[in-house]
Formats: structure tokens, sequence, C-alpha cells
């Protein structure tokens, strides 16, 4: 066990000093560490030697932080679930959208923890994302998570019923999971690994090229005629409801007759309605599975404001709110501000709306479809009836006619095939004479 210093090689002046400690029977330590060179690094290496070998002898193996001092400890690796809680957080303090914080939280509650939870956030890549992409892809989940009630108590006995466990729920069915939850999936995966690289925790953010595990196919995006009422089918259904569930009827019409989002009508006031000009203001949303007003719509372009384009709506419209200043008077309280309302006067409960046009379509006898084909009945008649693609697409809130234009195609109408072209020298002629006359 010694310090010595040598000259490596010999004649080079440059001096080192060779290091052989042992610390235990089969433990050594040995290193070979450059002084310098010239007669001063000489002096130097033997000077150091010196001070090495009294350390070893008064310290034993603590001398060895003379040589390499104690390197901080690596950190220990951080999992996606370990990390979770900060994101989340972060993104609650941000001023994001509840409906937004909600998708973070479902999707990192009900996907992401339990299928990637264990792993480090350095050990995410492609290769793990897609795997878990394809996992979910290939299984089905139970509807009855989102059914669970909370427990009723029995009057008599004033005990709580016991509540049915979400997968025994009498009401869960198992669905595939749709293109569009993979992409909240992804969405909200590379929202995390996004903090995560400004935490300068992983060097780059690895979701990228996941696209086609959730982009939808264009036949997929396009609206075809059996999902859209006919003229009669819509009819008989709002008669149906006028009569069975009258505080839906009018609600109903803004999505039939002026082409509103569900949530965009249930977020409407009384002041974003404007009968003297015939302009309505919508700015205002209220996702769906959330009932709670956000004082933004769904993208930026939504937010607009749209001239009546439907007597039906607006007759309708003025009528209620006559009717309902009225009921209001009577029991002696201000009607309430929000535009479509429960009897309660609270915003209109979708679940409740859902069950009453469900029973609506049943009683006129029509195919069950979902509330939203209102509003893609309102566009696929008017594009069929030649409307310009520019106005209906900004009615309806779309970011650009091309995207309009994606998802109605079907109801584009067609046009006659002009008979050769008008840069033949015939058509041309023909075409100049014309414009002489």
């Amino acid at each position: 066990m010694s310090v010595v210093p040598v000259e490596i090689p010999k004649g080079s002046a440059r001096w080192w000093i060779r290091i052989r400690w042992q610390f235990s029977q089969g433990k050594r330590w040995r290193k070979t560490k450059l002084i310098g060179v010239g007669d001063s690094a000489k002096d130097a290496a033997f000077e150091r030697a010196r001070i090495l070998n009294e350390a070893w002898a008064r310290f034993g193996s603590d001398a060895i932080k003379l040589v390499e001092p104690e390197l901080p400890e690596k950190p220990k690796p951080i999992t996606i679930a370990e990390y979770a809680p900060k994101f989340f957080a972060r993104m609650k303090s941000s001023g994001l959208k509840r409906s937004t914080l909600a998708m973070y939280e479902s999707n990192l509650k009900h996907h992401i923890l339990p299928g990637l939870g264990d792993v480090e956030l350095a050990g995410i890549n492609y290769r793990s994302v897609a795997d878990f992409l394809s996992s979910k892809a290939t299984t089905t989940y139970s509807t009855g998570r989102f059914r669970v009630e909370a427990p009723s108590y029995n009057r008599k006995f004033k005990k709580p019923r016991p509540v049915p466990k979400e997968y025994d729920h009498p009401e869960a069915v198992e669905k595939a999971y749709s293109r569009d939850s993979l992409r909240i999936m992804v969405m909200t995966l590379r929202a995390l690994m996004g903090e995560a690289t400004k935490d300068q925790i992983i060097p780059v953010n690895p979701i990228t090229g996941l696209s086609r595990f959730y982009r939808k196919r264009k036949k997929d995006r396009e609206v075809r005629r059996s999902d859209v009422f006919t003229p009669v089918e819509l009819h008989a259904i709002e008669d149906r409801l006028g009569e069975r569930y009258p505080e839906y009827y009018e609600f109903s019409l803004a999505m039939s007759r002026e082409g509103m989002r569900i949530g965009e009508a249930m977020a409407l006031t009384i002041h974003d309605v404007d009968l003297e000009r015939g302009m309505i203001l919508i700015n205002k949303n209220v996702p769906a599975g959330i009932g709670h007003l956000e004082d933004s719509t769904k993208t930026e372009p939504s937010d607009r404001e749209i001239e009546f384009w439907s007597s039906d709506f607006r007759l309708a419209l003025e009528s209620m709110l006559k009717r309902r200043r009225m009921e209001w008077m009577t029991k002696g309280k201000p009607a309430p501000e929000t535009l479509f309302c429960e009897r309660s006067g609270h915003l209109v409960n979708y679940s409740r709306f859902v069950k009453a046009w469900n029973h609506a379509q049943r009683l006129a006898g029509v195919r069950q479809r979902s509330p939203h084909s209102l509003r893609h009945t309102w566009a696929s008649h008017q594009i069929s009836a030649g409307e310009d693609i520019v106005s209906v697409s900004k009615h309806l809130g779309h970011a650009n006619p091309g995207v309009t234009l994606g998802i109605y195609t079907h109801f584009m109408p067609k046009r006659r095939r002009l008979i050769g072209t008008v840069l033949d020298r015939q058509k041309a002629t023909e075409r100049q004479v014309a414009e002489e006359l």
C-alpha cells in the first residue's frame, strides 16, 4: 500500500503519482494521476505522494477523498406515478379549462397510471407508448365506472343501500376504445412528458409519431345520409317533444335550426340573444360530462356571432321568453338569465335531455340517433340546398371551409359537367362572340 511518484515515459519530464491502496482482502484501489510536466511537477509529485501516504497512515480508506472527492448521489429515477401529482397540481394552477383538467384527471386515473405508472420517465419511448396504445385498442372497458351511484338510504331503517360495483352495474356494457379516446390518452401523456422536459428530468419529449394509432380515416370523419334526419322525421320528433317535454322544445331547435353544438346552446343567456338585430352571440360552452359553464368556446373559431337563419327558431324563442317572464312573475321571482333551462331555473341537465330526446324518437317511430345529429342535420340540409359553404362553415364555428367539406362531402349538390373545355378553339370563339353581343 503506497503512493509513489513516477516519470512516464522515462525522460519525458511528465510526472505522475501511482496509487496502490488495499482496503481488504481482494479489494484494491489503483489509480495513476498526472501531476504535470517539468522540474516543478517533479517536486509537486513527491510532495503529493508524501501527503497521501501520511493521510493513509492516519485516516485509512477515508484518504481516498483527497484523490477523488465524494460524488453526489445520483438522483433516484422518477416514475410516471410519482410525477403525475406534481403535473396535475401544476396544470390545475395554470388556469386551464375545467373540461381539460377533468380529461387529464380521468385519463391519468383510468388509463395512464394503471398501464404506465411504474415506468420511469426516462424509460418512456415510442415503443413503450405504442405497446400501451396497441393494448388499449384491442381491449374493452365497462361503462359501469361512469354509472356508480351514491349510496341511497332506506327511509324505514335509515341504513345505506349497497352500491353496486362499477362492473356489476345493471346498465353497464362493454365497449371498445374509440380513436378519439386513444387520441386523448396521447394528449394527456404528451402534456405530462412536456412538463417533465421543462423540469429537465428528460432531455426531449418522446411522445411523437403516434398519430397513426388514433388518426381517423377520411370516411370515418364524413357524415353519412343515414346519420341525419329527414324533415318529416325531424318534425315528428319535435311534435312529440313539445307534447311530452315542452321545456326542451326550443332547446332542440337551437341545434336543428341554427346548427349549434349542445354545449353552446346550454351556455346561452338571455343577454346573448338580440332579437331586434337578429343576432346570437356564442362565446361560452358547457362541456359534455362536466356540467359546468366555461367562459370560452370549445375552439377559438367557435367564438362567433351568428344571424338567425331560422324563422321557426326566432318565433319560438320570442314566445318562450314571454311565457317564461309571466311564469316567474307569478312566482314572485326574477326570471333566470340562462336562455334554456330546466323548470327549476338551472342549466339544462344533459342526461335528462337525452332521455327525453330518445323517448320522443320512440314515440315518433324514428330510428334512434344522438342529439348531436341535429347539428349534422342542419348543416347537411343547408349544403344540399346549395347554400354557400363558407357561410355554413362560419355559422357552424369551423376553423375553415375545408373542415366543413371534409365532414359533409356527401351532401354537396351534384352539377352536370361541362362538355369539352372552354380552352378549345371553337368554345373560345363562341364565348368571345357571346361576350361581344
